[in-house]
């Protein structure tokens, strides 16, 4: 596996871990709970991180698929999604760690140089290093508000 992309999967699974630890032994009620109108569930961060980093980490690795594609189905899914629960994020998560070490030891690392555009948002242009970036810090990010999402949930569901 290429050095870029070894570095990538050790901050993903570092992540990943973060986001389970922050998921385990809270009732599915947290799941779909948000302390404020507006915010996104457990269930939507858990859905989107994952449908997110195997988008755009798949475009790192050289398997880029179509922007309009995503948007409107997987990405649009996972906004939707009410009826993960704990159990499910978790799998879920276990599953995306699988594939992450699957996708990035099969990537070529002549992929990380690539440009990337999509015609559907000619705005939107990157090198395969730039959507691993993106895909790893995006996990990040999301591992962190369900971390806050797990505090305030217990601040506010207390014993």
């Amino acid at each position: 596996m290429d050095g870029t992309f070894g570095a990538a999967l050790a901050v993903t699974r570092e992540s990943i871990a973060m986001f389970r630890d922050a998921l385990r032994g809270l009732p599915d009620e947290a799941m779909a709970w948000t302390p404020a109108a507006g915010m996104n569930p457990l269930s939507v961060l858990a859905a989107h991180s994952c449908s997110s980093l195997r988008f755009f980490m798949g475009c790192a690795a050289g398997q880029v698929s179509s922007l309009q594609a995503y948007r409107e189905g997987p990405r649009a899914a996972s906004f939707a999604e009410t009826g993960w629960n704990t159990e499910r994020a978790l799998e879920e998560l276990d599953r995306l760690e699988g594939d992450v070490k699957t996708l990035l030891a099969e990537a070529p690392a002549a992929a990380l140089d690539s440009i990337i555009g999509w015609p559907e948002d000619p705005s939107l242009v990157m090198t395969g290093a730039g959507a691993l970036f993106r895909s790893v810090a995006h996990l990040r990010e999301h591992a962190g508000h369900a971390q806050v999402m797990r505090d305030l949930w217990l601040a506010s569901h207390p014993g």
